[in-house]
């Protein structure tokens, strides 16, 4: 007779008493339990869910967004043609380097302009998608709401000012070893024999150190992401929510990265313009249900457990 398993009690009978080494390690992998998923998984899962029947909300607002900044470069454009200006706003010819100050007065009108507008309405948007994640129904004119507030977009812009800096900086530090690579293959004397080989190399070497470089500031940045949301939604300061996202972020920032490489393929199909209607909402809502759950958790680690003299 063979022998048997009985999993109520977990004993073999029959004339075999100990259990085989393969009907042990089937026994264990029947009890174990699946592992929970990933926290990015899960994060991408109930957002779906959060943005489910408010879409076409998340979309107009977005298609809002870019039809201001189309409209800014669209005038741009009429005020260059009325002024009759044209060509490149820095040129260089035969080692003269020639900078056309109506052009960079234009610009530099055009980026303020995008500046005043986006950074308050990016705010506003942020706050729409971050109050979605609690299952709430705002309306379409929570993205104006950062304009009823002379402190809120003042806010915004000194938020999107301190961002820009931070990643340019981390930027530069981290690809610096990478520009120095390529310049000193720019600089190296001679273009034959050995010293062409320690060129390419040396380029190669540039190439592969910059793209380390980029991954390696984004890592660097990336817990800082929360900064959008906090300042939204949590009526905080510019500084407070930056060492508020630096602080609920840590010992999670594989999650946060990995929570980034996997929108890339969406990311890609942004490309085709129609995509990101979709893709943007969706990424967005991602990120603003990943900080409620970091600061939540963050939250929970700070609230002392009940003493015995509670009870």
């Amino acid at each position: 007779m063979e022998s048997e398993f009985h999993r109520s009690g977990g004993v073999f009978s029959g004339q075999n008493s100990a259990p085989s080494d393969r009907e042990r390690k089937d026994f264990e992998q029947e009890r174990q339990p699946e592992p929970p998923p990933r926290l990015f998984r899960r994060i991408r899962r109930d957002a779906r869910r959060s943005l489910t029947a408010q879409w076409g909300k998340t979309a107009a607002g977005f298609l809002f967004l870019c039809g201001i900044v189309v409209l800014c470069f669209l005038l741009r454009g009429l005020i260059l043609e009325a002024l009759g200006l044209g060509g490149r706003m820095i040129t260089l010819e035969s080692g003269v380097l020639t900078i056309s100050l109506p052009l960079v007065v234009i610009n530099s009108a055009l980026v303020l302009v995008v500046l005043l507008l986006i950074s308050p309405l990016g705010l506003g948007y942020l706050r729409l998608i971050y109050q979605m994640t609690t299952g709430e129904e705002p309306f379409l004119s929570v993205i104006f709401d950062p304009l009823r507030s002379v402190r809120m977009t003042l806010r915004s812009i000194w938020a999107t000012l301190l961002m820009m800096l931070v990643d340019a900086v981390a930027l530069v530090i981290c690809c610096l070893p990478g520009l120095t690579s390529m310049v000193a293959a720019r600089i190296l004397p001679g273009t034959t024999g050995k010293s062409a080989v320690c060129r390419i190399a040396l380029l190669l070497l540039g190439v592969v150190l910059l793209v380390v470089g980029v991954l390696l500031a984004a890592i660097l940045t990336a817990r800082f992401f929360a900064v959008g949301f906090l300042l939204a939604d949590e009526n905080l300061g510019v500084i407070e929510a930056f060492r508020l996202s630096f602080k609920i972020s840590r010992g999670f920032t594989g999650e946060i990265v990995m929570l980034m490489v996997s929108f890339i393929p969406a990311g890609v199909l942004c490309i085709l313009l129609i995509p990101a209607v979709f893709v943007v909402p969706y990424v967005t809502a991602s990120f603003a249900l990943l900080a409620r759950v970091l600061l939540d958790h963050s939250r929970c680690q700070q609230t002392p457990p009940p003493s015995p003299d509670d009870n």
